[in-house]
């Protein structure tokens, strides 16, 4: 039957196709769907610059009466118009989204590149981030949201002056109020991405503490989302293990040791407590 599509992708209008035709076989038959039909019009789906498929309608009237009059191919060529531009907008919509994200996940690996992580931080950080989110029984939308975030939880640094970024010493108050900013930051480059819009809240609220000392806006407790309180707690345990210009790595001992000091003020005990029975080195 693949002739028949062609054939019908090079035209530009409605074809009808008989089941008594005595050039189909048995197989062609079943390929275009006339089990149950006893005339068919293919009708082609074209887009700007390329085919996109057939639209395929069956009718079981008496061969010996017109199943597909002359209004009817009319109204299905409106149709397969319409059909072929709601797809191609769906199709360059999706096109888009992937082209965002693939420049989204451009920027996220130059920040790490920027900052004074070693190596692929965010995909660690993501692998550790997402074994949490499975041993507490998150949705698997959920578990992809935290993988999202925590690869792109840090791209609001683009933002962020080398200076300030990768300083030795402490920030001034100056200093501080611009690195506060790159959660929001964040945010706002990944919300414009339909696929990532339950994951901006995540990055948003990184920086959040239980105790409501954190920032960009004070919350606590549950009030900070689920999936930031779990990347607090994973990306400070990386932050801890990793090596970097103004801190050498420490432990997974002394890692698990500061978590525990922290639980309750800085992170969420119940996280804490998942996350140190969960990961032993």
């Amino acid at each position: 039957a693949e002739h028949y599509y062609n054939w019908i992708l090079q035209g530009a209008q409605a074809v009808v196709v008989q089941s008594n035709d005595p050039d189909l076989h048995p197989e062609e038959k079943s390929v275009l769907f006339f089990n149950g039909a006893r005339s068919i019009c293919l009708s082609p789906l074209k887009g700007v610059d390329e085919n996109i498929g057939l639209l395929i309608l069956g009718d079981d009237h008496n061969l010996n009466q017109e199943a597909f009059s002359s209004t009817k191919l009319r109204l299905i060529n409106v149709i397969s118009d319409y059909a072929a531009s709601a797809i191609q907008r769906a199709i360059l919509h999706e096109r888009l989204e992937e082209t965002f994200l693939e420049t989204i996940v451009a920027l996220a690996n130059a920040v790490d590149a920027r900052d004074t992580y070693t190596g692929d931080h965010s995909h660690r950080l993501a692998e550790l981030s997402a074994q949490i989110g499975k041993v507490m029984d998150l949705p698997k939308d959920d578990v992809e949201d935290l993988h999202w975030a925590s690869i792109l939880h840090d791209i609001g640094k683009i933002g962020v002056p080398d200076e300030i970024l990768n300083k030795k010493g402490t920030l001034t108050k100056k200093e501080w109020v611009v690195m506060k900013e790159h959660p929001v930051i964040g945010a706002q480059i990944v919300s414009p991405v339909k696929h990532l819009a339950r994951v901006a809240p995540i990055i948003q609220a990184h920086h959040e503490k239980y105790d409501g000392t954190g920032y960009p806006y004070g919350l606590e407790g549950e009030d900070i989302p689920l999936g930031s309180r779990i990347l607090a707690v994973v990306d400070a345990y990386t932050a801890i293990r990793d090596d970097r210009i103004y801190s050498e790595s420490h432990t997974h001992e002394e890692a698990i040791a500061e978590l525990r000091r922290f639980s309750g003020t800085q992170f969420d005990p119940d996280i804490v407590d998942i996350f140190c029975k969960t990961i032993t080195e």
